[in-house]
């Protein structure tokens, strides 16, 4: 997480800048976000949710948290790659 976190504020700060500092954030950013998908998804979704039965249990079931966090960096994931407008050659 510690990636991403690093990673998008230089995405953002560098968009100016030359293409493959905007790369280099991108990638950056892009390898906490499967950080993050793979801990939410892999570890709190299939493993606690179904390995251990979070599920069942009132106090210990945290798998909405896990899905929200989940999505929230599968959608960044997603708008981290998008096409950027065209901008001149440098």
């Amino acid at each position: 997480m510690a990636f991403g976190a690093s990673g998008a504020p230089k995405a953002t700060f560098r968009a100016s800048s030359s293409r493959s500092a905007t790369r280099a954030a991108r990638r950056l950013s892009t390898a906490g976000w499967l950080m993050r998908v793979a801990l939410f998804g892999i570890g709190f979704i299939a493993i606690g949710g179904e390995w251990f039965q979070m599920w069942r249990s009132g106090k210990w079931n945290g798998l909405q948290s896990a899905l929200q966090n989940f999505l929230i960096a599968a959608a960044s994931i997603v708008l981290a790659h998008l096409p950027e407008k065209n901008r001149a050659p440098e």
